[in-house]
């Protein structure tokens, strides 16, 4: 089977009608509008009722980073049968290719206002093809094909195209559809859970991870690793040469010489760099009727995505940290050397592990303008197109920065105020 869900005519017919109206032209240079409504500015630090299929209330290439969880296929109804955005939810369309369909439509209007150096990550749960229709945890463990573990509402027969107790493999599916659409899928994050929720199944292993893509709209584009590097691991110590303290820990060894103490110099003092396999643990939030995207994985994609340092008032373009590079003396070259890039020492290139004796240190020193405009700085922004209960953007006002989005459940506004203002509180805002 293809992996890229085939189209049937009606399928093809449905979607063909929804691009057209979702990609129909519309000018942003005049004033923010929100359901018809004139925005007074700001248009960030907002949440928007209505779908993201239309987000004209945000301006072209306006934001830097977007970091969205979409809702899972055919696993929950968030909206009640009687709300009048009921027809604008999406997850419960009667095939995969609707989905994934309407789902690249989101994303079409994503690219829109995202910068040209801007990043989007995507967290996308899987689901099994089943008979019905689940209508399980939005974070849990989706998708189970067991039958008495997530409730259900309604019943319908199986996706066309698989056969029960397949799995659909969804999130490849929108990576390849998004990537075939011209954006760049820079890495494939593993969120792997050490309390997934726990599973009748007995044919197959406990679903515990999920995927977050990574993507962005050209091969360069602004990221920030050093502001998420994690601690280097013990075993990873033998990778550095050691550097000569000058104190003597022992006695007089034969020919002479004394033992001295050495210490491993890390090529970054703020750590390695961070690894795409994430262990983090699923959260609970009283006010929500799910499980909520736990908070460390926004705060992780949002520090890569958006600087710390804000960016320029006038263009937008992020400021770039600035780091200090020193190459330190190694004793596999002899303690008066300094190795640097190219190893002038003309020594073996390699120690006796295979790997090279370099110790490049690298230091944060500060933060610069990547434009030319002498403007101050302003935070970054930060999109949820998929806001829900509002966990990205607590984080994003918690980190000091922008944010805006998009949800039909009106319901979930006032938590969202609730929970950002709370934020604000400690960040001492984003404005």
């Amino acid at each position: 089977m293809a992996l890229l869900p085939a189209f049937t005519t009606e399928d093809g017919e449905r979607c063909a009608r929804r691009t057209a109206d979702v990609r129909r032209l519309r000018p942003h240079l005049g004033p923010a509008y929100d359901g018809g409504e004139r925005v007074s500015e700001p248009w960030w630090n907002r949440v928007y009722l209505g779908s993201c299929e239309r987000m004209d209330a945000i301006p072209d290439a306006s934001v830097h980073c977007i970091v969205t969880s979409p809702p899972y296929y055919g696993l929950r109804a968030y909206l009640p049968d009687n709300s009048p955005n009921k027809a604008k939810e999406i997850g419960l369309e009667p095939t995969l290719a609707e989905f994934i369909e309407r789902l690249c439509c989101v994303f079409d209007e994503c690219r829109r206002v995202l910068r040209d150096d801007g990043t989007m990550f995507v967290n996308m749960g899987d689901s099994y093809a089943t008979r019905g229709t689940r209508m399980g945890n939005r974070h849990g463990n989706l998708g189970d094909e067991s039958r008495d573990d997530i409730h259900r509402s309604g019943y319908r027969p199986c996706p066309p195209k698989f056969k029960e107790k397949d799995l659909m493999l969804v999130p490849y599916r929108l990576a390849l559809a998004l990537q075939e659409r011209g954006w760049w899928v820079r890495d494939n994050i593993v969120w792997a859970k050490p309390n997934p929720m726990p599973s009748s199944v007995t044919d197959r292993c406990t679903s515990s991870h999920e995927a977050i893509f990574m993507l962005s709209k050209s091969a360069r584009y602004f990221s920030d690793m050093d502001a998420v590097r994690e601690p280097y691991k013990e075993t990873e110590s033998y990778k550095y040469a050691k550097q000569d303290t000058g104190k003597r820990i022992g006695g007089r060894q034969p020919g002479g010489t004394y033992e001295v103490e050495a210490q491993v110099i890390s090529p970054n003092p703020l750590g390695a760099n961070l690894r795409n396999v994430w262990t983090i643990a699923t959260e609970a939030y009283s006010d929500a009727h799910f499980a909520t995207f736990p908070r460390e994985i926004p705060a992780r994609c949002i520090r890569i995505g958006t600087s710390e340092a804000g960016c320029c008032a006038e263009c937008g373009a992020p400021r770039r940290r600035v780091v200090d590079v020193e190459y330190v003396k190694s004793p596999v070259h002899g303690l008066g050397s300094v190795v640097g890039r190219h190893y002038e020492t003309g020594a073996n290139n390699f120690d006796g592990a295979g790997m090279p004796p370099v110790n490049k240190r690298t230091t944060t020193v500060g933060f610069e303008p990547s434009c030319e405009h002498a403007a101050e700085s302003v935070p970054c922004i930060v999109l949820d197109p998929f806001m829900g209960s509002g966990t990205v953007a607590e984080v994003a006002e918690s980190l000091g920065r922008r944010w805006v989005g998009y949800e039909l459940n009106e319901e979930y506004h006032a938590l969202i105020a609730e929970r950002t203002r709370q934020a604000g509180l400690f960040a001492g805002g984003a404005g």
